[in-house]
């Protein structure tokens, strides 16, 4: 066995071996369709484990602490006002900025607040 090690140590391995062009393509596109498949299996696992919890959650088999669920609710809406605002500013300025630009283009710098809060309103508002 030592000897067999001490042979395989011996010689380093070729890394300059290059793989031929079809050789490559196929590769390519075989770990893609794999990592493809193995995604959308997880995504479909995940689909149907929430569809089984929701009917489980209307039959009144859901087993979950009330509180628990009060906790989740205020984290996605009263402490999350702080990220949103922000993220409502930075959008903010972005459009007024990108408008601005436009807008000098055609001689209109004046016309910026409007499309600016008819933009963000459009973007941030629900459909």
């Amino acid at each position: 066995m030592r000897r067999l090690l001490a042979l395989a140590t011996a010689v380093p391995a070729r890394r300059d071996r290059r793989i031929s062009e079809p050789e490559a393509i196929f590769a390519r596109v075989g770990g893609a369709a794999i990592a493809w498949g193995n995604g959308f299996g997880e995504t479909l696992g995940f689909i149907g484990e929430a569809c089984l919890s929701l009917l489980r959650l209307f039959a009144g088999k859901a087993r979950f602490r009330r509180s628990d669920l009060l906790l989740a609710v205020q984290d996605c809406g009263a402490r999350s006002l702080s990220i949103v605002a922000l993220i409502n500013l930075l959008v903010g300025l972005i459009l007024a900025f990108v408008g601005a630009i436009q807008l000098r283009r055609f001689g209109a710098q004046n016309l910026r607040r409007g499309p600016g809060g008819i933009g963000m309103l459009r973007d941030i508002a629900p459909s």
